[in-house]
């Protein structure tokens, strides 16, 4: 008995939180014209007995109710029939109240929200110039100089957004690179969005990414219907995108153009400078006047050049002895990967970096990963760390691997004597570099052993020894990197969990524990 009552209640409980979890939902007929508003009740049409005259107005229908408002082609299932007492004129009594006559609230019918937008950021060839033509009345416009028309000769950087429904946009964006152009949205407590239109040998390459640390890192964003076109250093490219959702309103972000380096080779993207930025803006209203903060009278000092090593701090790697793998991961060794189930000996897009303890500070890494230029593993005390961080270059030299050490900071890399490394070697095939090396790393102020792993790439020139800026594919909590079967998480990527009821999920648990009882 005693367990029956368990269950009744836990039951009950459970119809509660899925009844509040219904609440939710506006109910559908509140959105529709009932049925009865477009017929007299029946009762309305007949003379009361003993009463020989009919109330004048009842055997008409009060104007406006015969009508559904334009879309609501689906009378709601409960609003066909009129209530039972408005039907019947009670007996001696012919007039029905005026009220009874008119439902109120029921003739629109809410436009449902489009859904976000499937992912396909094929490029086809634009055919048509972005230009100003609907600034003002039907898209939104930022533009340098500000009265700058994108579709005319002459150096304008262009952007302009038109809402097609819910959070979908279409954007236009033109613009002087030799590299990439992007259009970024960014609002406060979500990562700024970029959208890149490369320069990928005089065709267009779609990349969408966010920014982080100062530095482009890719990531997928609902965009489709991706357009574009190169002439000389002119790049303009028309796309459609779901935006983020921010958390103070719906469609409002600051707008932003900028530009940067492109290496069609290897993929990576340069530090973005900006051309535009604006406020905060409604994305909605295409009669807001956009001005762009950055003030054109004062320019921000960039790095003239990227950072050149000399050429004698490279150490050439000798030949490799067998592919980089992931025999002996968790079990001899700690390992990270981009996907995070790849194998670096297979073909195929694989980021990796493993370090295997060989005493006290000692450890051996190995490295893996596609770039045309350069690879670099680096050590980190803290996820957050951004400066001064130990790192170890793999750079491609036709096909053998140069190796150097380096220091970074805020994205730049900085050369160093190659101390406290030893047995370096690699190989280069492709765009697949991998390397092994030995290395006593530094001690950190907690823990000796305690690291943030992070794996990028960028541009080398084995000519000069210029090394591009770093674009990041790994980036780790800090872990213990003695402890081989440490958790190693890919701080970059952004996994999406459905939120599911904690009662729900309680009560479903207690409710099967019950029936097991019983």
């Amino acid at each position: 008995m005693d367990n029956r009552l368990l269950l009744a209640a836990l039951f009950m409980m459970l119809s509660w939180e899925l009844m509040s979890t219904n609440a939710q939902t506006t109910v559908a007929g509140t959105t529709l014209a009932g049925t009865g508003n477009e017929t007299t009740a029946t009762g309305n049409e007949t003379t009361a007995t003993g009463n020989p005259t009919t109330a004048t107005g009842n055997e008409t229908t009060a104007t406006g109710n015969a009508t559904t408002s334009t879309g609501n082609p689906t009378t709601a299932t409960g609003n066909s029939t009129t209530a039972t007492g408005n039907a019947t004129t009670d007996t001696g009594n012919a007039t029905t109240a005026t009220g009874n006559q008119t439902t109120t609230g029921n003739a629109t019918t809410m436009a449902p929200t489009p859904p976000p937008l499937p992912v396909n950021t094929t490029v086809t060839i634009l055919e048509t110039p972005v230009s100003r033509v609907e600034c003002g009345t039907r898209q939104l416009c930022a533009a340098q100089p500000a009265s700058c028309d994108p579709s005319t000769p002459g150096s304008c950087f262009f952007l302009g957004a038109r809402l097609t429904g819910g959070l979908n946009f279409e954007f236009q964006l033109s613009g002087e690179s030799e590299g990439y152009l992007a259009a970024s949205l960014s609002a406060p407590g979500i990562n700024e969005t970029l959208y890149v239109c490369a320069n990928n040998q005089s065709v267009v390459r779609f990349i969408s990414a966010v920014l982080y640390n100062d530095q482009l890192i890719e990531r997928e964003q609902r965009v489709n219907n991706v357009k574009g076109k190169v002439n000389g250093k002119t790049i303009q490219c028309t796309f459609a995108a779901t935006v983020p959702t921010p958390t103070s309103r719906a469609t409002g972000f600051a707008l932003a153009v900028s530009t940067g380096s492109f290496d069609a080779t290897s993929g990576a993207l340069g530090r973005p400078s900006s051309q535009i930025r604006t406020p905060v803006v409604n994305l909605e209203d295409p009669r807001i006047n956009v001005t762009n903060t950055i003030n054109t009278t004062t320019t921000t000092t960039q790095p003239s050049t990227t950072p050149v090593v000399p050429l004698s701090l490279f150490v050439t790697a000798g030949p490799l002895a067998s592919s980089v793998s992931t025999t002996g991961c968790r079990s001899t060794k700690l390992c990270a990967a981009e996907p995070s189930q790849c194998d670096p000996s297979n073909t195929g897009s694989c980021f990796f970096l493993s370090a295997a303890l060989q005493s006290g500070q000692t450890f051996r890494f190995q490295l893996s990963g596609q770039s045309g230029g350069y690879l670099a593993a680096s050590l980190a005390t803290s996820a957050a760390q951004s400066s001064n961080i130990t790192t170890y270059i793999c750079a491609k030299s036709n096909s053998s691997v140069n190796f150097v050490s380096a220091l970074l900071s805020n994205n730049q890399l900085t050369a160093q004597t190659t101390n406290n490394v030893s047995s370096v070697n690699g190989s280069a095939s492709g765009d697949k570099i991998q390397c092994e090396f030995v290395a006593t790393v530094p001690d950190t102020s907690t823990r000796a052993s305690l690291y943030s792993l992070i794996v990028s790439t960028g541009a080398f020139n084995p000519a000069t020894g210029v090394l591009g800026n770093p674009t990041f594919k790994i980036r780790t909590a800090a872990i213990d990197l003695t402890n081989v079967n440490s958790t190693v998480t890919n701080l970059l990527n952004h996994a999406v969990t459905q939120r599911t009821s904690l009662m729900q999920v309680l009560l479903v648990t207690l409710v099967s524990l019950a029936l097991m009882k019983l």
